[in-house]
């Protein structure tokens, strides 16, 4: 079976991590990584070897590729890639708009490629054991914050509580009937934190916090049913039972 051969467009902070990962995994090769920074792109490909490029256009052929460029060039990077008819796997948040993002959507399908986007808390062992044991939820709380960071120009909203926002949904299997949410910015032109409160058909109420303004790194979810208080702790991994009543 031949290797699935993979680009890596943007090779900063999250960029380079999925470069180390496709060139680490049974069944791919990485042949390039596309980058305008000289020094990340040649970085890059000297310590995971395989080619630099300054642009796409360049690259020989390859079957799926990994945007991780600013998310306001999401789009028009992906529908270059789309025209050479490879997948792709996009860092969040999809696009810089709900326009944008059914273009992307509607571009892959007419395609007849893969379009994912980098959703990858849903993988992350703490959420699947909180969702095998999930029942009927009344109360999630999101806890996500960090340090101050200047790795990104997204609002908080679409750096961090993009994820969570995504896992209130994969928990309760639903869409949120009303959302009220406020922020502000402190260090940056944009929201450094926010908090987000959403109602679901279930009853179901997720309260959301992300910061980028706080001193350690939380990655936490509270949960209360009728019967249990679970929290998930995304960053051990697990899931601990605070009270059961059943």
């Amino acid at each position: 079976m031949n290797s699935l051969r993979g680009v890596v467009v943007g090779v900063g902070n999250m960029g380079r991590h999925h470069a180390r990962i496709i060139a680490e995994t049974a069944g791919t090769e990485l042949v390039a990584v596309v980058d305008p920074d000289p020094v990340a792109r040649e970085t890059a490909a000297q310590r995971y070897g395989c080619a630099a490029h300054e642009q796409l256009a360049t690259v020989g052929t390859f079957d799926f590729a990994v945007v991780a460029v600013p998310t306001a060039h999401h789009e028009a990077v992906t529908l270059e890639i789309f025209e050479r008819g490879a997948s792709v796997l996009i860092e969040k948040p999809l696009a810089p708009t709900i326009e944008g993002c059914l273009r992307l959507a509607t571009a892959a399908e007419h395609a007849g490629v893969v379009l994912a986007i980098g959703h990858v808390e849903r993988f992350n062992q703490a959420i699947h054991l909180l969702r095998e044991r999930l029942q009927r939820p009344r109360l999630l709380q999101f806890e996500r914050l960090s340090p101050r960071t200047e790795r990104t120009s997204d609002s908080v909203v679409m750096d961090l509580m993009v994820h969570d926002l995504d896992l209130a949904c994969h928990l309760t299997a639903e869409e949120p009937l009303t959302l009220d949410a406020a922020g502000s910015a402190v260090y940056s032109r944009s929201l450094d934190f926010a908090c987000a409160h959403l109602v679901f058909p279930s009853g179901c109420v997720a309260a959301l916090i992300a910061s980028r303004i706080t001193h350690d790194e939380i990655r936490r979810i509270a949960v209360s049913t009728d019967t249990e208080f679970l929290i998930a702790d995304e960053l051990r991994q697990d899931v601990a039972v605070k009270r059961e009543t059943s």
